[in-house]
């Protein structure tokens, strides 16, 4: 108790001193002797962060137009706002403090309005949020996947529980999900999951595109949807833990230290999840991807596929002539590859390349579907292309 006593007698004794320091400043900027001048405004530099109230009283007061204009100078470079604009801007900036996305992005908008309006004095809205992001904490949020869904094939649906685990409230970012697909030990495909809604109270909202951040009080989650593209494989989430710079911090031009990053905590699942198929015959317009064999066979039979590719210009013979192909099965829920054909034979006349595979047929009875991947290298899918499903039954 005599502690707290005393760290309060500090500050009041501390606080006094300063103000005192105010006043003779502002004493010393009216004098005669230019360096006094100078020095007074060094100090009023100083202090006009924290003491601009008392200093824009001043000004107010103020009748010399000499030591007026000194006071508006100074006032404008500390990016002070008057009582006045901060009423106005507070009451914009609150509509930030909510989980509501409608609410954020409108104040958002209004606060980008101000930003194109003319220069006036002590109207800054960028020193304005600079202290109304500076004066909150970050907070701790913890990511975790509550469901995922595959529609259709063509899509990825995952929604994320996001939960302020600290003990005071703060802005949690909206995080995306990078989802990863590994087809063999060395490829694999990736996509990045965008958020799509907030769900909270029944109601879905819409992200807000310049301040991603929603604002949660102690231990409050949200539920948020991301969708995507689904990659093709065993599929793993990841979540980046570093939280993003919002595009509204970036136009206000406000340092990265004054906003209250987050600090993000993932719990996710990291055994495959599912295996979306592949695309049915996803391949550019200059090039056709075709597959040829038999139908029907029996359990472990060897037999033959020819897969090929019509380019329509020549040079693309020169692009395509040292790539590989890597085929695939898959049953169900399982995709397996069955052999990589390193290089193919090229017939110029024709435009056409031709990869030939010796397969062995399964030895369970059942549907199998044989799809290729057409890729610069093994390694990677960037640029890769799919070749048509080719269904074999083995009976």
């Amino acid at each position: 108790m005599r502690k707290a006593i005393l760290q309060v007698v500090v500050c009041v004794l501390c606080g006094v001193a300063v103000g005192g320091e105010v006043a003779d400043a502002l004493r010393e900027l009216k004098s005669d002797d230019w360096f006094a001048r100078r020095l007074a405004q060094a100090r009023l530099k100083r202090l006009a962060r924290r003491y601009g109230d008392a200093i824009y009283e001043a000004f107010q007061k103020e009748k010399d137009p000499d030591t007026k204009v000194r006071l508006l100078r100074l006032l404008t470079a500390a990016e002070y706002v008057s009582p006045a604009a901060r009423r106005e801007f507070a009451a914009i900036t609150r509509q930030l403090m909510t989980a509501e996305t409608e609410r954020i992005q409108t104040a958002a908008n209004r606060i980008l309005a101000l930003l194109q309006e003319s220069k006036r004095p002590f109207r800054s809205i960028r020193g304005f949020l600079a202290r109304f992001f500076a004066g909150n904490k970050p907070i701790r949020v913890g990511v975790r996947v509550v469901k995922t869904e595959l529609l259709g094939g063509e899509t990825l649906n995952v929604t994320v529980l996001l939960k302020n685990e600290s003990r005071h409230s703060g802005w949690a970012p909206i995080v995306s999900i990078n989802a990863v697909g590994r087809l063999t030990e060395k490829l694999r495909t990736s996509c990045s999951l965008k958020p799509e809604v907030i769900c909270q109270n029944g109601r879905r909202h819409r992200v807000p595109a310049l301040s991603p951040y929603i604002w949660l009080k102690p231990q409050q989650t949200v539920r948020v949807l991301l969708t995507g593209k689904p990659p093709v494989g065993w599929v793993t989430l990841a979540v980046d833990e570093v939280s993003p710079v919002p595009p509204l911090v970036s136009l206000v031009r406000l340092s990265t230290e004054d906003f209250p990053f987050a600090k993000v905590s993932v719990s996710l699942k990291t055994e495959p999840l599912f295996v979306p198929p592949p695309p049915e015959g996803r391949y550019h317009d200059y090039l056709k991807l075709r597959i040829a064999g038999p139908r029907t066979v029996r359990p472990e039979q060897d037999f033959s596929l020819l897969f090929t590719a019509r380019v329509r210009w020549r040079w693309y013979l020169r692009r395509f002539r040292n790539c590989s192909l890597v085929v695939f099965v898959r049953n169900g829920n399982t995709l397996r590859k069955v052999c990589v054909a390193e290089k193919p034979v090229v017939n110029r006349n024709a435009l056409l390349l031709m990869w030939s595979v010796r397969i062995k047929a399964p030895r369970k009875r059942g549907t199998y579907a044989y799809q290729a991947l057409l890729g610069k290298t093994i390694g990677t899918y960037e640029g890769g292309m799919w070749a048509p499903r080719h269904t074999v039954e083995v009976r």
